[in-house]
């Protein structure tokens, strides 16, 4: 994730332009993304609030933004056993097995 595309982004919810994303201003700015979001999202977002302002400054949102990569990056190198950097159908069977849902 580059710093632009970051800064990009966090203006998208940034409606007012005050360098801090509020709950009301990540609302509209997932629906203007054509996402849903429960009414949990925001409080797993402010849980990166490390000023404990209630908002988010752009660099929590992209301390958030890092760690939930980082995250996904990890569940896709545990899925793609291997090591093509692809999901196939058989890393995807693989996983419903091993979780047992198949």
């Amino acid at each position: 994730l580059k710093d632009e595309d970051l800064k990009a982004l966090f203006r998208t919810f940034d409606m007012n332009g005050d360098g801090h994303i509020t709950q009301e201003e990540f609302e509209e700015g997932m629906s203007k993304l054509g996402l849903k979001t429960a009414d949990k999202t925001w409080y797993y977002v402010l849980k990166n609030d490390t000023d404990n302002d209630g908002s988010i400054t752009f660099e929590e949102f992209k301390n958030f933004a890092l760690f939930r990569n980082k995250e996904l990056q990890n569940i896709f190198d545990h899925l793609d056993k291997d090591n093509t950097g692809y999901l196939s159908e058989a890393n995807l069977v693989g996983a419903l097995e091993e979780y047992g849902l198949k």
